[in-house]
């Protein structure tokens, strides 16, 4: 009965001290001379003594896992020769070239969509050759159609 309350007074000491049982704080169990149970967190050098191992909770799991994550050292990176950092230098270089190409298109593509949209938007009748190089008057729902193509166009190359 002794040991049980021992144990539960340990539990809440540990709750309300706001102390988590995560791998950083050991707590060691030792019987003194006069055969009072008592519970430290330094193992006594003197007297003989156990760790003290609680189950842990998903919060105090995750603690520790945060801890572990955080204690893991990145891989250092291998040192480059001469000729691989060359090789590397001219990699970025193309990733860039190829980046602002890409934003180049974008920028292009994204004009080119907004004034087909303000085309067909501020126009009533719409006129527009056709393959034999015939012009024919566009219908309503072609129109639309091609709104719709427009909006899509700004919204997948225009930022913001």
């Amino acid at each position: 009965m002794l040991r049980k309350t021992n144990l539960l007074l340990l539990a809440s000491t540990i709750a309300a001290s706001g102390l988590s049982v995560n791998g950083s704080a050991e707590i060691y169990r030792w019987v003194d001379s006069g055969g009072v149970v008592n519970y430290t967190q330094q193992r006594p050098s003197d007297i003989d003594s156990n760790l003290v191992t609680t189950p842990l909770t998903p919060r105090s799991a995750q603690r520790l896992a945060e801890k572990n994550l955080a204690v893991k050292k990145a891989p250092e990176k291998p040192k480059l020769t001469a000729e691989q950092q060359k090789m590397l230098d001219s990699l970025k270089e193309k990733e860039a070239a190829r980046l602002a190409e890409i934003n180049r298109i974008k920028t292009s593509n994204c004009e080119r969509a907004q004034k087909v949209l303000e085309r067909l938007s501020a126009q009533g009748r719409i006129r527009v050759k056709a393959a034999d190089g015939e012009e024919r008057a566009l219908p309503e729902d072609e129109r639309q159609q091609r709104i719709s193509e427009a909006q899509k166009g700004i919204a997948t190359n225009c930022a913001g």
